[in-house]
């Protein structure tokens, strides 16, 4: 388990405090998202989701984080992994399986898709109304998303969320820190980037 700790200021007392014991989650496309597209709703760009066969290789789910099988249908998508439109809000190319799968659980640990040789990751940081938090951003190494993120989001004034992204531009999952007993949460998107010698 990723751990660290981080102060902060309480706004009452204004003594600072040290919080530990804080993992990061990684957490992937919803559920309900992954069955709309699946069922034909459109997506971010207004277009229904493209229908191919996979050959097996290099052809990620972004709900289920695996790679969709030989001769399994895949969906091709525009993703926006925000909620509303506004000029921060990326918008990338994903793939996700054409038929029901089970959602990846939210974990402390990478997930083992992110970590196949010769990837590299840009993980960027969002204010809490999901503009770019300047400064946040790093591309790193599979071996060291978690312990990026966690530092990223360990800082005195944390962004809200961070997202990763391929060179593709294509949405990997999104990552969150969550200190229970203050009730307070910042959240991290994780995209990934391949390097270019990559699919």
């Amino acid at each position: 388990m990723n751990r660290w700790r981080s102060r902060l200021s309480l706004p009452r007392s204004g003594q600072p405090m040290e919080v530990a014991d804080a993992p990061i989650k990684f957490t992937s496309m919803s559920t309900a998202e992954a069955r709309a597209y699946q069922s034909g709703q459109a997506d971010a760009n207004g277009q229904l989701p493209e229908r191919h066969m996979s050959d097996g290789d290099g052809v990620p789910c972004r709900h289920c984080q695996r790679d969709v099988a030989a001769g399994e249908p895949y969906l091709i998508l525009a993703y926006r992994p925000f909620p509303e439109p506004q000029p921060y809000a990326e918008v990338g190319p994903i793939f996700l399986h054409g038929e029901p799968c089970e959602r990846y659980p939210s974990t402390d640990k990478t997930p083992p898709m992110f970590m196949k040789p010769g990837r590299r990751y840009l993980l960027k940081g969002y204010r809490s109304d999901d503009r770019i938090y300047y400064g946040t951003g790093e591309i790193v190494v599979p071996e060291e998303v978690a312990a990026a993120a966690a530092r990223i989001l360990a800082r005195p004034t944390p962004p809200m969320s961070m997202c990763a992204r391929r060179s593709t531009h294509c949405f990997q999952c999104r990552i969150d820190r969550r200190l229970t007993v203050l009730r307070w949460r910042s959240t991290c998107w994780c995209s990934g980037s391949y390097s270019l010698n990559n699919n």
